[in-house]
């Protein structure tokens, strides 16, 4: 009864590992500002998978009965997947909070004082 949760589990653990790992190794392939967000993309794209695999793994262990371990085993991929949505939650936040100049802010008043004029004549 509780085969496909340990094969659920397994796969989980080698989606979410290798997402970790498939970070570091994949190369950037893009130049200046973009540099790095090929690596970005290939992270979310494990990550989705390690996702779905987790709530699939919370499902199968409901079929096990309550109170054992493989039971409680198998909410830890959903948890996992719960604690990486609430940081990447508050690392959103973060950055929306932080302070950064005002979008209509007048420019800023000139550093010496205008030349004089010249009279006429």
């Amino acid at each position: 009864m509780g085969k496909p949760v340990w094969i659920f589990l397994a796969a989980w653990a080698v989606a979410f590992v290798g997402s970790f790992a498939a970070f570091v190794l994949t190369p950037a392939t893009d130049f200046g500002l973009a540099a790095g967000w090929n690596k970005v993309g290939v992270f979310m794209g494990w990550q989705s998978v390690a996702g779905a695999l987790a709530v699939v793994t919370a499902v199968a262990s409901r079929r096990v009965p309550r109170g054992t371990r493989l039971r409680w085993l198998g909410l830890v991929p959903l948890a996992a997947l719960l604690l990486l949505l609430a940081a990447f939650g508050a690392l959103v936040l973060w950055a929306n909070l932080q302070r950064s100049a005002p979008v209509g802010a007048p420019p800023a008043a000139p550093v010496t004082a205008p030349a004089p004029v010249a009279p006429d004549g």
